[in-house]
């Protein structure tokens, strides 16, 4: 307003209202359409993979919003050092999974490989992952109780739905680590073909041999050992 007046002060005004609108939407497709994804591949039950009359996933998009709805009565901050924890977790997550593939798994194909060893890639991540740990420290108790109770809720997810699906009480698709394989046979075959799978092969969390901490960095306590290369 004092730089350039109500006009420009309008301007700002609507353009801001329309990027937040913009990032509000894209946010909520990604996450709708991650649960269709997962859904598809046999990781969520079938009816998150349903979609609407205009090819949206209704349920994520349900779910997605309420959870976007609920967030809007926390204070800015508060939401801010939320996802910043629980960005640090999501990072510690795939650095964890990038040893484990790295140890367990050296042969898939990768689009680019990091040329170093094994304990070379520990000595690496070190760094970050404990800058990524004082975050989690420093935080307040409170944030740090919702974090524990988020972790939480996502180690009984996943056998959750293990006795969902042996149960029979909910419906799931086929678990195929390649969405649509049955439909499209060339790519799909194609693609795993790449990373050493086949197209009847057991589902992906059954090719690699069992995780501990212990065993992938001695590489003991696997039926399949794997070089540092």
């Amino acid at each position: 307003h004092v730089l350039g007046g109500r006009t420009l002060m309008g301007w700002v005004l609507l353009a801001s209202g329309l990027s937040n609108i913009g990032q509000f939407l894209a946010e909520m497709s990604s996450d709708a359409f991650q649960l269709l994804g997962m859904a598809e591949r046999g990781f969520l039950p079938k009816a998150f993979a349903q979609r609407s009359q205009f090819g949206t996933p209704t349920l994520g998009i349900v779910l997605s919003a309420t959870g976007i709805s609920l967030g809007a009565f926390l204070d800015f901050s508060d939401i801010v050092e939320l996802l910043n924890l629980l960005y640090c977790v999501a990072a510690l997550l795939e650095f964890a999974a990038f040893l484990y593939l790295r140890r367990y798994a050296p042969d898939w194909h990768r689009p680019y490989r990091v040329p170093l060893p094994f304990w070379a890639l520990c000595v690496m991540l070190t760094p970050t992952v404990v800058l990524t740990l004082g975050i989690v420290l420093f935080a307040d108790h409170y944030k740090q109780l919702v974090l524990i109770i988020v972790i939480v809720l996502a180690s009984i997810l996943w056998p959750l739905m293990k006795v969902l699906r042996r149960s029979g009480l909910v419906e799931f698709h086929e678990e195929n680590f390649f969405c649509g394989r049955d439909h499209h046979d060339g790519d799909a075959q194609e693609a795993m073909g790449l990373i050493g799978m086949s197209p009847t092969a057991k589902p992906i969390e059954e090719q690699i041999p069992h995780y501990t901490p212990w065993g992938m960095l001695t590489g003991r306590g696997s039926k399949a050992q794997a070089s540092d290369g």
